[in-house]
């Protein structure tokens, strides 16, 4: 069986400013991890880094897409 986690939290910010806050890891590093690779894109590949853990993992991008009225982020 593969582990699954699922979250939840209520964000009160426009849809297209967290779905940005998720995508650019500019602004991702203050609150989730410390370093990214580069932009979250539908088939991209990038790294994440927790630096004050000594730990990073590769993640390829599967979906990202924004829309008006809701927006999702597919990674594997």
């Amino acid at each position: 069986m593969t582990p699954v986690a699922r979250c939840g939290t209520m964000i009160r910010r426009p849809i297209s400013e967290v779905f940005e806050a998720f995508v650019d890891p500019a602004i991702t590093c203050h609150f989730w991890y410390s370093r990214g690779s580069g932009r979250l894109k539908p088939g991209g590949k990038v790294r994440w880094d927790w630096e004050m853990f000594d730990v990073g993992t590769n993640v390829t991008v599967t979906a990202a897409q924004s829309r008006a009225r809701s927006n999702s982020i597919s990674l594997s």
